[in-house]
């Protein structure tokens, strides 16, 4: 008697600790489906399927590697728009149940779901988020949240822009004064030590630049257009000056240096002189011409192909040598970032009073505007972690939402063996052609409440103690 009692009593505790257990979960998805009828009738829906065993195993593969995991969910776009999980990948036949590459894999998929909306076959795609840092950016900084971020600076720095302009514009103006009349101290030490790396340099240039291109160009291009622009201006001139210049004086003083009379130089005091009275003013007088003479020679000289394609080479040459921009680098790192004086120079000035007053007025007038900002990225207490930081979340530290497998129904006109009906088919696997977002959301639109703020009891004040006489 007392053991049949005791079989009822765990019976009946049993049977009510499965109770309580169903209530609970029933009465959290109630709260969590609350007011989305749908979505509570669709799970509902799948749980029974799944449950009842209408299922079938279905074999993908693949001609090129994909990365595939247990349990990656298979999801298909069903008529009315909505993306909903059919199935996942029940082995992808690793050592592990860790993600691994492989060619094939084994689905557990629902019949009732691919016969209704897969009559024809199916194929697959393969999707991977990726773990790339650019993803979390693009996820984060989305072309929406990125407009809201520049509405946001727009709006404060129409409030504080100016006042901040006049604040910042002298401080900064005097630390770039500092900050050049340094690097301009310390860069001849820098060049001197460099000294010899560009006298080298210049030598490789002077023989590969100047004597194999420039020099060869300068006698084929640049000679012929001086000849043949300045050629009428030196003929006129040098007909002017013979006409002018006198035989005969030359010749007796000439005569008169190479006789055994004391004085001499007598040639080139007459020539002195016909310089200064002839040629000189001769030359002057043509000023204008030999300018013009200069500004065609100039002017054919750019204007000419050869000489263009040759410079430019040279310079695309030399601002791809390796040797001048290691030099160039050397040479901006011991100036500026490896310069100790530069360096103390910078904290002077950052230390200064003038800086620390107009950062204490920045931070006080931008601060509400940083907090905004990431109020908007990340969420706040009021209204929980945002979508996207959320989406971050399950993908870069729960390490979810990495990879899935869309199923792609095949049109009315082809067969294919790939049915629901059929277990034995192989279904073609293959890697998505372009990038998609993971089909499934998952917003975040609750908070925790152990991360509600409570506020604290009011105390009543205490009232005075009336003093008695």
């Amino acid at each position: 008697m007392n053991r049949s009692f005791h079989n009822r009593l765990q019976l009946v505790a049993g049977l009510a600790f499965w109770l309580v257990l169903a209530g609970w979960a029933i009465s959290g998805l109630l709260r969590q489906t609350a007011g989305r009828p749908r979505i509570l009738a669709d799970l509902t829906i799948a749980l029974s399927r799944w449950s009842a065993g209408s299922t079938v195993q279905t074999r993908a593969a693949s001609d090129a590697w994909v990365l595939l995991a247990a349990n990656d969910p298979v999801f298909l776009q069903i008529p009315d728009g909505r993306i909903i999980q059919v199935g996942n990948v029940q082995t992808a036949f690793g050592p592990t149940m860790d993600p691994v590459y492989t060619k094939e894999a084994l689905l557990r998929l629902d019949r009732a779901l691919l016969a209704s909306c897969c009559p024809n076959g199916f194929q697959l795609e393969c999707h991977s988020s990726g773990e790339a840092l650019s993803g979390v950016v693009e996820t984060l900084f989305s072309a929406e949240r990125r407009q809201q971020i520049a509405a946001i600076l727009a709006r404060d720095w129409q409030k504080f822009g100016t006042e901040m302009t006049v604040r910042m514009e002298p401080v900064v103006r005097k630390g770039a004064a500092r900050f050049a009349t340094t690097v301009e101290s310390e860069l001849p030490k820098v060049l001197a030590r460099r000294r010899e790396d560009l006298a080298t340099l210049a030598d490789r240039y002077q023989t590969e630049i100047v004597r194999q291109k420039i020099v060869p160009l300068v006698r084929r291009e640049v000679l012929p257009i001086i000849e043949e622009e300045i050629r009428p201006e030196a003929l006129e001139l040098g007909r002017e000056l013979w006409d002018r210049v006198s035989l005969c004086s030359f010749t007796w003083r000439y005569l008169y240096d190479v006789s055994p009379l004391p004085e001499r130089n007598a040639v080139r005091r007459e020539f002195e002189r016909f310089l200064t009275n002839e040629i000189r003013p001769a030359i002057e007088a043509r000023t204008d011409d030999f300018v013009k003479v200069t500004e065609r020679v100039v002017a054919r000289i750019s204007r000419n192909e050869q000489v263009r394609s040759t410079i430019r080479e040279s310079l695309r040459s030399a601002a791809a040598d390796p040797q001048l921009q290691q030099i160039i680098l050397d040479v901006f790192r011991e100036s500026n970032l490896e310069n100790e004086a530069v360096r103390n120079e910078i904290t002077d000035w950052l230390k200064s009073d003038e800086v620390r007053d107009v950062l204490q007025l920045a931070t006080a007038r931008f601060e509400p505007t940083v907090r905004e900002i990431g109020d908007l990225i990340f969420g706040s207490r009021e209204s929980g972690i945002s979508p996207e930081f959320a989406r971050v979340l399950r993908t870069q530290i729960l390490l979810k939402d990495r990879r899935w497998l869309m199923l792609i129904p095949n049109p009315a006109a082809t067969s294919s063996p790939a049915t629901a009906a059929d277990a034995s088919a192989t279904v073609t696997l293959r890697p998505a052609a372009t990038g998609q977002a993971f089909p499934l959301r998952f917003e975040a639109l609750e908070q925790s409440p152990l991360t509600q703020t409570v506020a604290p009891p009011v105390v009543p004040a205490e009232k005075p103690k009336s003093s008695s006489r």
